[in-house]
């Protein structure tokens, strides 16, 4: 009987983890039921009749029995995530470019690179890897550059951090929804700019390059001296160096029931925490089932905007019991004619951040035309034609 399961995934580690314990007060899994190590397990979680989380191919990698009572624990890594390529080992590249030692490494160990940008075109001259892992060498040169990858299965899913850093967020959680909570905010270690410098024998010249970010709360530099062929790789170091830095500003641990969305590398939208709200990308997520506690999911994110520039996804009920317990957050009444032809009506009270407009229930899409069915300006809502309230609607508002 399973009485635990767990499965962890990191946006910025190389394999997922997946974790069982199993009663055996009938000693099968000891005895004839024992997995051997490298056998392959699939598994999924989620809600009957709902959509499932798949964890995707894995392998056992850990046996453990322990007791009284017997108790047998599993502990499975991504399928890819072979012997061979936690072996240390030496090599030299040359002429090759980021994405074509990522192919390269991947091929030697049976794994496709996917989901890679197609405007890698980052060149090398002359690369080392030196006693290193494929999987230590190959992050280490990524992250260098602001790419990254992991491992799922029998993929090498290669990306651009910043890209993934621009994506929609795939929904939004409000304070309501959550179970426990921590965010923190920092200011050591945070800077203004990064440099890069290196003084190259062969073009006997110095390389350099410097990335700034403007809403950083210092006015320091991170100066990093690293080897540099040319001024592209010199800014995406620095660009890199400074985002590496910096990433960590405003960071979120919550605990929800469980929420098969919630998993590393995406982003979600967090309202009902004051000045904490904002656009997160999930850096990792824990999905556990436990007889006790039933489905939990817990994540750690990152701050990527404030809450400025977000949009929140929710129904009326969700914004009306978050407008109760937030005091940045409020349903609004409006001024105006509700005539069928009045598109401009009055807040109160007045947005500081962020408006949510519902028609009969509906949120509707805040942005120009064609696609936007409202704008707002101060205290003033603004109704675009196709979505101006009739008589008979109902018009909620929400403020924050």
């Amino acid at each position: 009987m399973m009485t635990e399961f767990t499965y962890s995934d990191k946006d910025e580690e190389f394999s997922d983890e997946l974790q069982v314990t199993l009663a055996d007060r009938a000693r099968q899994w000891q005895g004839p039921w024992l997995p051997t190590r490298g056998d392959t397990v699939t598994a999924q979680i989620g809600y009957q009749g709902e959509q499932m989380l798949d964890c995707g191919s894995l392998q056992v990698d850990e046996l453990e029995l322990t007791g009284p009572p017997d108790t047998f624990h599993l502990k499975c890594i991504a399928a890819g995530v072979t012997q061979s390529i936690r072996t240390k080992r030496s090599a030299s590249y040359e002429g090759l470019t980021l994405l074509d030692v990522a192919n390269q490494v991947a091929q030697r160990q049976g794994l496709t690179v996917v989901r890679a940008p197609q405007n890698v075109d980052l060149k090398f001259n002359h690369i080392t890897q030196k006693h290193e892992t494929d999987l230590h060498f190959l992050h280490r040169l990524a992250t260098a550059h602001n790419y990254d990858f992991s491992i799922r299965g029998n993929q090498l899913i290669f990306y651009s951090r910043t890209a993934l850093e621009q994506m929609p967020s795939v929904t939004t959680l409000l304070r309501t929804q959550t179970k426990s909570f921590e965010f923190k905010t920092k200011t050591d270690q945070i800077y203004k700019t990064a440099t890069t410098t290196y003084q190259s024998p062969d073009l006997k010249a110095l390389i350099g390059a410097q990335y700034q970010d403007t809403n950083a709360p210092t006015g320091d530099d991170n100066h990093v001296i690293t080897r540099t062929e040319n001024p592209q790789q010199a800014q995406l170091k620095a660009d890199s160096a400074l985002h590496q830095k910096n990433k960590d500003e405003t960071t979120g641990r919550i605990e929800t029931e469980g929420m098969v969305l919630l998993v590393a590398g995406v982003n979600i939208t967090i309202v009902g925490f004051g000045n904490f709200d904002g656009t997160y990308l999930i850096t990792s997520s824990r999905h556990r089932l436990e007889r006790s506690s039933g489905y939990t999911t817990e994540i750690e994110a990152r701050m990527l905007t404030d809450v400025q520039s977000i949009q929140i996804n929710a129904t009326v009920a969700e914004a009306q019991a978050l407008s109760e317990q937030s005091e940045m957050f409020a349903a609004a009444t409006l001024t105006g004619a509700m005539d069928g032809s009045n598109a401009t009506f009055t807040m109160a009270p007045a947005p500081l951040r962020g408006v949510m407009v519902f028609l009969n229930g509906l949120l509707l899409t805040p942005g120009a035309q064609p696609n936007g069915q409202y704008t707002w300006a101060g205290s003033q809502l603004t109704f675009n034609l196709q979505a101006i309230p009739q008589p008979d609607m109902a018009v909620s508002v929400f403020t924050w």
